[in-house]
């Protein structure tokens, strides 16, 4: 029976702690405490990081090369993320010859690195429809979907957010695989 009373005298004790600890925490935060801000912002910086978003982005560089594309990112965990792109173009550039038209999809899986913010992992597979020719000299062309360009590959990249209230982010990635052209 002592050592019940003992474990409740104990739990008593540190339900009491943590209630003052709350209004300490509260009274030094008006007297702008560092140590409080900078505890109030890892827990505000992990509520977050425990949100669920929904990203809609763009690839700039397949844009300036007149490719239309969109992807959409979806969170699914604490640090994993779905990318999921999706690129199209039926371009001539206005030369009869010089020609690029591409139907793609490269879904990737992202791992967020904990160390550094805004740093990943990933890892894609990707298939995609080709009628690319340049100047007559060199053209590759799936034949009537029938063969497509299909592989995967591992990538890394970095999202930083441009905007104040972190809706706007510009993301750079690099990645690398292997592709099967029949």
């Amino acid at each position: 029976m002592m050592n019940v009373q003992k474990v409740l005298t104990i739990i008593s004790f540190l339900l009491l702690a943590m209630t003052v600890s709350a209004q300490v925490s509260y009274w030094d935060h008006e007297r702008n405490n560092p140590y409080i801000d900078l505890r109030r912002a890892m827990l505000e910086k992990e509520a977050k990081s425990k949100e669920r978003h929904l990203y809609v982005k763009t690839n700039a560089v397949e844009l300036a090369a007149a490719i239309a594309n969109l992807a959409v990112e979806v969170d699914l965990g604490n640090r994993m993320s779905i990318n999921l792109p999706l690129s199209y173009s039926a371009w001539d550039y206005f030369i009869p010859d010089t020609q690029f038209r591409i139907l793609k999809f490269q879904p990737e899986f992202r791992y967020w690195l904990p160390e550094v913010d805004g740093l990943f992992v990933g890892v894609h597979a990707g298939v995609a429809w080709l009628n690319c020719a340049l100047g007559g000299d060199w053209r590759y062309q799936d034949h009537g979907w029938d063969t497509p360009v299909y592989g995967g590959g591992l990538g890394v990249g970095y999202r930083k957010a441009i905007s104040r209230n972190e809706r706007w982010f510009v993301e750079f990635s690099l990645g690398a695989g292997v592709y099967r052209m029949d």
